[in-house]
């Protein structure tokens, strides 16, 4: 692309192209005439409720010896299998890379711990403004599971509180419409009343979380928001730990 920056594309696959979902052309929208294929085996976690998801683009830009994973909303099995299929990951191995932004904003139903442990980063963005729940505070806990006490940055574009008014907004929004699905006859027991204590994200970051060398930063309303990749004096043990109140 130019001043030795690569981009190389990992997705969607033909057969997320392929499947029943809507499609426009000039004379309206119509329904795909080929059928979808099988999918392969998954965590029974992974949604697949939106083909728009399934077929979201997954790239890696490189340059100056620094990469960055763009997954868009793609589903964490479905990157793996594109990097896989690419050559860039070794099935069963590992890669890192400098920045990884995190597939559909932070949802948990996109992740697994086995994702955040096979491709690790310095700098992970969390882009949700805590709309439909994202990100979701088990996305967090998938990924300090899998990286420890190991050092990286997380980057979160809005404010914590900003996310978790935002967060529990929808959780109540989907606990009233399963009280209403229980009342018609559902036999699914409807969530319990949101916690901050066990869902929000200011009670997950409390002090004592990061690790030596973790830090969270978020984005300022403002100020330039910047991950400095080349400037050896910004690496990321540079960087000032911060702690929400």
């Amino acid at each position: 692309m130019g001043g030795g920056l690569t981009m190389t594309v990992a997705g969607p696959m033909k057969p997320e192209l392929q499947c029943n979902c809507r499609r426009s052309t000039t004379s309206g929208s119509r329904r795909c005439s080929k059928k979808p294929k099988p999918p392969a085996p998954r965590s029974p976690r992974m949604s697949t409720s939106r083909c728009r998801t399934c077929r979201a683009w997954s790239c890696s830009r490189d340059a100056g010896g620094k990469s960055i994973l763009l997954t868009g909303d793609a589903r964490g099995d479905k990157i793996l299998e594109g990097l896989e299929t690419i050559g860039a990951l070794e099935p069963g191995k590992t890669m890192h890379v400098d920045v990884l932004k995190v597939p559909h904003h932070g949802s948990s139903n996109n992740l697994t711990r086995n994702f955040f442990e096979r491709i690790t980063a310095d700098h992970y963005v969390f882009s949700g403004d805590g709309e439909h729940g994202n990100p979701e505070r088990e996305a967090f806990e998938m990924l300090f599971k899998a990286r420890g006490t190991a050092p990286f940055a997380i980057h979160l574009t809005y404010e914590i509180d900003h996310i978790d008014g935002l967060r529990k907004a929808d959780w109540e929004k989907e606990q009233t419409k399963e009280k209403n699905r229980k009342a018609a006859g559902g036999k699914k027991q409807p969530r319990a009343d949101w916690s901050p204590a066990k869902q929000s994200l200011g009670a997950f970051f409390t002090p004592g979380r990061l690790a030596a060398g973790q830090q969270l930063r978020i984005v300022g309303k403002s100020a330039p928001h910047v991950i400095d990749l080349l400037d050896p004096s910004r690496v990321l043990r540079g960087f000032r730990r911060c702690v929400p109140d």
